[in-house]
């Protein structure tokens, strides 16, 4: 720190290592930490409260709809099982990307978008084993290497069928 101005410092990649940091337009609710913009929730991580064996996004927060699941929401957690709420539209860039612990993830019957890597294994070690990935024929766009890079780690799925609606 110099001046009290942090030097070099990437506070998004401190955030991700550090499930406690919230800045300061996130709140909290149920151990899901959030943000809301244009009356519109999006989950942008979780803090220690959050049960991660059986996680359970919620139709809404406050009275206000949560549709998204911001980049980098789970990344690297111990998530289990996702069953995501049907309000949400968009699971942003690498959402769930190396969560080995993974089994089990239910998208919503209105996801209509899928960010990058959202499902990638890490570059290193086991890669992520998923058993179940439930998607609904609402999807219109995945993102690139959604399940991984192209170094041999990418993430195991044992069943996928990729829907008609989707358009790229």
């Amino acid at each position: 720190f110099v001046s009290g101005v942090a030097i070099g410092v990437n506070m998004e990649k401190i955030a991700n290592e550090f499930s406690t940091v919230v800045f300061a337009d996130e709140e909290i609710y149920n151990g899901f930490k959030y943000v809301v913009s244009d009356g519109c929730v999006t989950i942008t991580g979780y803090t220690e409260e959050l049960d991660l064996t059986n996680v359970v996004i919620p139709e809404e927060i406050d009275g206000k709809p949560v549709t998204a699941l911001g980049n980098s929401a789970f990344e690297g957690s111990k998530v289990e099982k996702v069953m995501v709420g049907t309000n949400v539209t968009t699971l942003g860039d690498r959402a769930f990307a190396e969560c080995k612990s993974l089994k089990e993830l239910n998208l919503g019957k209105n996801v209509k978008k899928l960010g990058k890597e959202v499902l990638a294994s890490p570059y290193y070690g086991p890669v992520m084993q998923i058993t179940k990935l439930i998607v609904s024929d609402n999807i219109l766009i995945i993102g690139d290497k959604i399940f991984g890079r192209n170094n041999g780690y990418q993430t195991s799925i044992s069943v996928l069928e990729v829907p008609a609606s989707v358009e790229n």
